[in-house]
């Protein structure tokens, strides 16, 4: 559903991805990245989509690091009982040119270690550009450097969702 879907801001670019599943008409197709300019300009990549990731692509969330030049998404969510999870978080540098890749956590094994994640479902940065995830399933946030070197575990019952302000650095956690 729509109302699921966590778009980004990156510098001038309000950024979205493709719902549903990366494959189409039987062919393994990446699914796509999309935006326009915050002053309401696109242009023909923004529309048309870049090549973002193979994995299936269901209530995507998306946010942006502080400069605005890397994407850090979370490509798939278990909250509806059907959709299977993405036990990672997913790094993609703009402009594109690569798919994005597995940045922390293990995109095809769920745990429960420092650097692993087991249904994550919501994800922020803060100034300095350190990511943090709802673990929802290990009842935890984690945070990350921007290097993806684990960082800290804040014990939180069920995490749905972070978020980080930008000035204070204070945390807002819905659980």
């Amino acid at each position: 559903m729509l109302k699921d879907v966590q778009p980004a801001l990156a510098g001038n670019r309000l950024c979205w991805l493709d719902l549903g599943v990366a494959v189409r008409a039987g062919k393994d197709q990446p699914a796509s990245f999309h935006y326009l300019f915050t002053d309401g300009r696109f242009d023909v990549p923004g529309m048309a989509g870049i090549p973002f990731s193979l994995t299936v692509q269901s209530q995507p969330r998306l946010v942006s690091s502080p400069d605005g030049t890397r994407i850090y998404a979370l490509l798939g969510d278990s909250t509806d009982g059907r959709t299977p999870s993405h036990p990672a978080v997913y790094r993609w540098d703009l402009p594109g040119g690569k798919l994005a890749e597995p940045f922390v956590g293990d995109s095809k094994a769920p745990g429960a270690d420092a650097g692993r994640l087991n249904a994550p479902s919501g994800l922020d940065c803060d100034a300095q550009g350190r990511l943090y995830v709802a673990d929802r399933a290990n009842n935890r946030i984690q945070i990350f450097s921007p290097e993806g070197r684990f960082l800290k575990t804040l014990k939180i019952e069920r995490p749905m969702l972070v978020r980080v302000h930008a000035k204070s650095g204070a945390l807002y956690i819905l659980h």
